[in-house]
C-alpha cells in the first residue's frame, strides 16, 4: 500500500511539473513571435512594454563599502593631545562672536548685562579642569564636584586650540543664561554627557516650542569635532546653525571674508545616544564626516540631516527611531558621493530615510526601515543612486518611494507589508502642487523624469498593491518574488495591467520592460 502511494505521489509531482512548464511555455508565447522568435512589444495606454530577459547586467555585485573597523572609541583616545593651557579668557560678545550678534540682545537679558560675555579659548588644549582654573569665575564656567561642571556662557574654542572632555564628564551648558559652544579649533568628547540644563530648576531643558532658545554645539569651517562614547541631549530650537548638533562652513555667514578658502567642519561621531535634540545632527557644506553605531531616540524634527552639499559622508551602523515631527535619516540638497549602510530607522513620524534634493551618486544598502509613519526609504528629486539589499518593511506608506528620480537602481530589495504599495514611482509638478509651493525651482530643480530599475524585489503581503506606478518614463522589473499579493498587483497607470503579465514575472530572470511611448510631434 505504501508503495502505491508513493508511485502515485511521485506520478503527480511529475504532472505538475509538467503543466507548470506547459503554463510557462504558452504563456511565454503570448510574448513571442513564434516565426521569429522575437519579444513581442504589447501597447498600454500611453506605455510600451516588451518582455525582458535578465542577463549579467541585471546581477548587481555588493558595491564596495568604506572601511570602518578604525573608528574606534580607543583610536579616538590615541589621538588625543596632552593637555596644555596656554591662553584662555573672557570676551564680550559683540568682539568675540559674530555669528551672535543677531542674538546679542537675546544673551544680554539671559546675562542681564548689555555687553554679554563668552569664554574664548585662543591657544593651547584645555580640559574643564583647566579651564575652570583659567577663567577663575563661576557665573560663567562652574565646576560642582570632581567631574560635573555648569557653562553659563557662551564657549569659543578658536582656531589651533583644543578642548577635551572626557573620562565621565559631565558638562551642563545653561538655557537660563546662554550656554553654548562654538568651535573653530578642535573639540574631543570622550565617554562622557553634554546636556542642556535649566539652571534653575536643576532640571534638563527639555523641548518644548521650536522657537525658544535651547543650548547648542556648532562646529564652523575648519574645525574638527570629535565624539565618542557619550550622551548628547536636550539642545537646539529653529534657529541658524543652533539645531542642536551643527557642521558647518562659513560661506553663508559674516565670517565668509576672513575664511573665503576654509572647508566646513568635519569630525567624527561614533557609539553615542542622542535625545531630545531639535536636530541630532545637521551639516551645511561639511565633509568626510563618519557617523557611527550611535543611537538616535526621540528626537524633535530630524535624527540625522547632513544638508547643502556635504559630500563623502559614512552614515553606518546607526539606530534611528521614534522621531517626533519627521524623518529618521535624511540627507538633502547636493549631498553626494556618500555612504549609508547597515543603519535600523524605525518608528519615525516621517520616512525611515530620505534622499532628497538632487543628492546623487549615493550607496543606500543593508538599511532596515520599518514600522514609520512615511516611507521605508524615499528617493525626491535625486537621480542616479543605488538601494542595495535593503529591508523596507511595515511602513505606513510605501516600502520604497520615488518621485522625480531616474536611474535609480533596487536590487534585491525587501518591500513587505507596507500598507499603500511595496513601490511607488510618479512624476509631480512641485510647482501646482499643495505642500511644496515654496519650491524655488532656481534653488530646488526639477524634472518631471521617473525611471527605476528593480531587479529581483521581494514583496510579501502589501495592503493595497505591490506596484503604484504614475506618469512614469522607464521601468524594467526582474523576477520579483511575490506571496501573499494584494487583491491588486498594479495601481496607477497600470491598475488594469493586473494579471496579464503576474505570470511572467514569476518566471526566474525574467520581467518587464516599461517605456512611456513618446506623443506625436515630439
Amino acid at each position: 500500500m505504501s508503495k502505491l502511494l508513493k508511485s502515485l505521489a511521485f506520478l503527480f509531482g511529475i504532472a505538475l511539473l509538467i503543466a507548470g512548464l506547459y503554463h510557462i511555455w504558452t504563456y511565454q508565447g503570448h510574448f513571442v513571435d513564434t516565426v521569429t522568435q522575437t519579444p513581442i512589444t504589447m501597447d498600454h495606454n500611453q506605455y510600451k512594454i516588451t518582455p525582458l530577459k535578465a542577463d549579467e547586467s541585471k546581477r548587481i555585485p555588493p558595491p564596495s563599502l568604506p572601511d570602518i573597523s578604525a573608528f574606534t572609541i580607543e583610536n579616538m583616545k590615541a589621538e588625543l593631545p596632552e593637555v596644555a593651557p596656554l591662553k584662555a579668557g573672557t570676551m564680550v560678545l559683540n568682539k568675540g562672536f559674530v555669528f551672535v550678534r543677531a542674538e546679542l540682545d537675546q544673551f544680554g537679558q539671559m546675562q542681564n548685562i548689555i555687553d554679554p560675555l563668552s569664554i574664548v579659548i585662543e591657544e593651547g588644549v584645555y580640559n574643564l579642569s583647566s579651564l575652570t582654573n583659567a577663567i577663575n569665575d563661576p557665573r560663567l564656567l562652574k565646576q560642582i564636584d570632581e567631574k560635573t561642571y555648569v557653562l553659563h556662557v557662551p564657549l569659543s574654542v578658536n582656531k589651533g586650540s583644543s578642548l577635551i572632555i572626557s573620562d565621565n564628564q559631565k558638562l551642563f551648558m545653561s538655557v537660563n543664561t546662554g550656554g553654548i559652544i562654538s568651535n573653530f579649533g578642535n573639540i574631543y568628547v570622550i565617554e562622557s554627557s553634554i546636556l542642556g540644563w535649566n539652571t534653575e530648576t536643576d532640571q534638563p531643558a527639555l523641548y518644548e516650542a521650536e522657537d525658544k532658545f535651547r543650548p547648542y554645539m556648532v562646529s564652523w569651517c575648519g574645525s574638527n569635532l570629535n565624539i565618542a562614547g557619550s550622551k548628547i541631549a536636550h539642545m537646539g530650537y529653529n534657529s541658524s546653525k543652533a539645531y542642536g548638533l551643527t557642521y558647518t562652513s562659513c560661506t553663508d555667514t559674516l565670517y565668509r571674508e576672513e575664511l573665503p578658502d576654509v572647508t566646513g567642519g568635519t569630525g567624527t561621531i561614533i557609539d553615542n545616544h542622542f535625545s531630545d535634540m531639535y536636530f541630532a545632527f545637521y551639516s551645511y557644506e561639511a565633509n568626510d564626516i563618519a557617523i557611527i553605531r550611535n543611537i538616535y531616540e526621540d528626537n524633535i524634527v530630524y535624527g540625522i540631516d547632513p544638508h547643502d552639499r556635504s559630500e563623502n559622508l559614512i552614515i553606518a551602523y546607526n539606530e534611528t527611531r521614534r522621531t517626533k515631527e519627521k524623518h529618521g535619516i535624511i540627507i538633502s540638497r547636493e549631498v553626494n558621493n556618500s555612504y549609508i549602510f547597515n543603519n535600523l530607522s524605525e518608528d519615525n513620524n516621517g520616512s525611515g530615510i530620505m534622499i532628497d534634493r538632487s543628492s546623487r551618486n549615493n550607496i543606500i544598502a543593508y538599511n532596515t526601515a520599518q514600522n514609520n509613519k512615511g516611507d521605508g526609504l524615499t528617493f525626491y528629486e535625486s537621480p542616479d543612486n543605488l538601494s542595495y539589499q535593503n529591508t523596507l518593511v511595515n511602513n505606513e506608506n510605501s516600502g520604497l518611494r520615488i518621485r522625480n528620480s531616474w536611474n535609480i537602481i533596487s536590487y534585491r530589495d525587501i518591500l513587505n507589508y507596507n500598507d499603500k504599495a511595496g513601490v511607488r514611482l510618479y512624476t509631480a509638478d512641485l510647482m501646482e502642487n499643495e505642500g511644496t509651493k515654496h519650491r524655488d525651482p532656481e534653488y530646488d530643480p526639477f524634472t518631471e523624469n521617473a525611471e527605476l530599475k528593480l531587479y529581483y524585489p521581494e514583496m510579501v503581503g502589501n495592503i493595497n498593491a505591490h506596484f503604484k506606478m504614475t506618469d512614469v518614463d522607464h521601468v524594467e522589473l526582474i523576477s520579483p518574488t511575490f506571496y501573499k499579493s494584494p487583491s491588486q498587483m498594479f495601481l496607477g497607470d497600470f491598475r488594469d495591467m493586473n494579471g496579464k503579465y503576474i505570470d511572467l514575472l514569476a518566471i526566474p530572470d525574467q520581467g518587464i520592460d516599461i517605456k512611456k511611448q513618446k506623443k506625436e510631434g515630439l
